[in-house]
């Protein structure tokens, strides 16, 4: 017979009481704005609505962070049981415990929690827009239980497959940084419209433009924006590598955990912004 680790039971148990917080604990004027909804003939929300590919960003309140893409996936049946942030965070059902509610007036409730070395939490309360294709709330971001960060969030319902393309999300010229452990260094990047680098750097660092970096971004999922394992080969012979990336539905923001050969394929956070699309 099987035993889930003592931590499950722990993490749910706090979902739970956090889902209270966020759902159950109305003031007078929310109950009566329920009330008024449902009377008056306005959209009724199920937590089925949530079904589906849903692509955003996390905006951090306090401006010594940067903007984070961030993807929320459900399944057929509103089970969330996916989700990533460009922070290098990731959520599946092997490394955490993934929870959502609804409300039937939209309030939605979402809580992460990683069972990895850094038990990065990420805890939304949100509002569903009336046309169920729409997220916007606040954002609580804790690591070892520790709040690091609140900020808000916005969410856009994914087309599905297909719905990222490399000539629209991608193409063009990116500019930002890859941190770690307190330092920067600054980033380039130059794409066409078929994933080729045109240029760049990640600072020593000049990308090749001979050939070896030929069409090499793509979507490894397309309905939510993420890449995967890219290699990028430099002038000096040392490869620099996408862990995972994600890009936002604008195709604005950039970035995910990366790593340099050189370094012992150690890594660091990259974020990038699209200064301009291609000619």
């Amino acid at each position: 017979m099987s035993h889930s680790p003592p931590y499950r039971f722990l993490s749910f148990g706090l979902l739970l009481v956090f889902a209270a917080t966020m759902l159950g604990c109305h003031d007078e004027d929310t109950v009566i704005r329920r009330k008024n909804r449902s009377q008056s003939g306005a959209t009724t929300f199920s937590h089925l609505d949530l079904a589906g590919d849903w692509t955003g960003i996390l905006i951090p309140d306090n401006p010594t962070f940067q903007t984070t893409n961030l993807y929320l996936r459900w399944d057929d049946f509103a089970e969330l049981f996916e989700a990533a942030t460009g922070a290098g965070d990731e959520w599946m059902p092997s490394n955490a415990s993934l929870f959502s509610s609804m409300d039937v007036a939209g309030e939605t409730a979402v809580m992460l929690q990683e069972a990895g070395d850094d038990l990065a939490a990420l805890n939304l309360a949100m509002n569903l827009s009336e046309d169920k294709n729409r997220l916007t709330g606040t954002a609580e971001i804790r690591r070892y239980g520790v709040l690091q960060n609140t900020g808000t969030v916005e969410l856009t319902r994914s087309l599905g497959p297909g719905h990222f393309q490399v000539s629209s999300h991608l193409a063009g010229s990116w500019t930002g940084t890859v941190s770690r452990n307190g330092f920067q260094r600054p980033v380039t990047l130059n794409l066409d419209e078929l994933g080729s680098v045109l240029g760049g750097s990640a600072g020593p660092r000049n990308f090749d433009t001979s050939g070896a970096n030929t069409g090499i971004f793509t979507f490894s999922n397309d309905a939510v924006g993420r890449l995967d394992h890219i290699v990028i080969h430099s002038i000096d012979g040392t490869t620099q590598t996408v862990g995972f990336w994600l890009v936002d539905d604008s195709g604005t923001y950039m970035g995910g955990p990366g790593f340099d050969s050189n370094l012992g394929n150690r890594g660091g956070l990259v974020h990038l912004s699209k200064v301009s699309k291609p000619n």
